[in-house]
C-alpha cells in the first residue's frame, strides 16, 4: 500500500521539529499562540482561555530548552557518526 500525500507531510514535519531550527521555530510559534490566548482570556475571563495559554507556554519552553540542550545532534538533526 503506497502512503499517502500527509503521510508523507506529517512525516517531514516530524523530521523538522527534531532539528534544533524546527525547535525553535516551535517554540517561538507557541509562544505567539500563548499570547493570543493570554489577550484573549484576560479580554473575557474564560478559564478555558488561560490553561490552552499555559499548556503552549509550558510546550514553548520546553521547545526552546531541549533546542539548546539536545546532546548528540548535530543542528541538521543528524546524529554524528560514532567514534572507533
Amino acid at each position: 500500500m503506497a502512503k499517502s500525500n500527509t503521510d508523507t507531510k506529517i512525516d517531514q514535519i516530524d523530521k523538522f521539529h527534531k532539528t534544533r531550527k524546527g525547535r525553535i521555530t516551535f517554540g517561538l510559534a507557541e509562544l505567539v499562540v500563548a499570547y493570543l490566548f493570554i489577550s484573549l482570556a484576560i479580554n473575557s475571563g474564560q478559564m478555558w482561555q488561560y490553561l490552552i495559554a499555559v499548556i503552549l507556554v509550558v510546550g514553548a519552553i520546553n521547545n526552546l530548552i531541549r533546542s539548546f540542550s539536545v546532546r548528540g545532534v548535530k543542528p541538521g538533526g543528524k546524529k554524528p557518526a560514532k567514534k572507533r
